[in-house]
């Protein structure tokens, strides 16, 4: 029974980097023109406190959190006007736990999970099983994932905005 459960959490091991192996790689470098040729606006946010920064859309404006939300680790959560929200939640974790983390998210009815490379940032993201919102895990490289989540998935112009904010993450450049 030992050498069939070692066997198995082998082939694990080997499906788990297989797979982050086939990462989706995306870059701003990717994006940026088409970004620019369709009218979009919007500014690059610091998140100083996990390293990295983000393209937010213009007119999201940062929502008070709740004692709750505070307490299940919400950095931040940004609001259009009731029509569209961001929210930010951090955790303890890298990369390695991805495989892991993604076990976890499919048995809890995730979908579309895949592993990413977002400008050198390695990232997991999937949506949720009604398919109103969008999901990506970066592993900010100072020993916490950010998870970033986008609502509603169901507007396909907000959309199109989640796939420039998610190609946007990157570490905080020094300029």
């Amino acid at each position: 029974m030992k050498k069939l459960a070692a066997i198995l959490m082998t082939l694990f091991l080997m499906v788990s980097l297989a797979s982050a192996e086939d990462a989706v790689t995306v870059t701003w470098d990717m994006v940026a023109e088409d970004f620019a040729q369709n009218g979009f606006e919007g500014a690059f946010m610091p998140l100083n406190d996990f390293g990295v920064m983000m393209l937010v859309p213009e007119g999201f404006e940062a929502v008070e959190l709740t004692e709750e939300e505070a307490a299940m680790n919400m950095y931040l959560k940004l609001d259009a006007q009731g029509q569209a929200g961001i929210g930010f939640q951090y955790m303890e974790g890298s990369a390695e736990d991805f495989a892991a983390l993604a076990e976890e998210l499919s048995g809890r009815g995730m979908v579309g999970i895949e592993y990413d490379n977002v400008n050198g940032l390695n990232g997991l993201s999937f949506d949720t099983p009604d398919g109103n919102a969008k999901a990506i895990l970066v592993d900010c490289q100072n020993g916490y994932l950010l998870q970033i989540t986008f609502a509603p998935a169901t507007d396909e112009t907000f959309v199109k905005w989640a796939q420039y904010m998610v190609a946007s993450i990157q570490p905080i450049s020094e300029d």
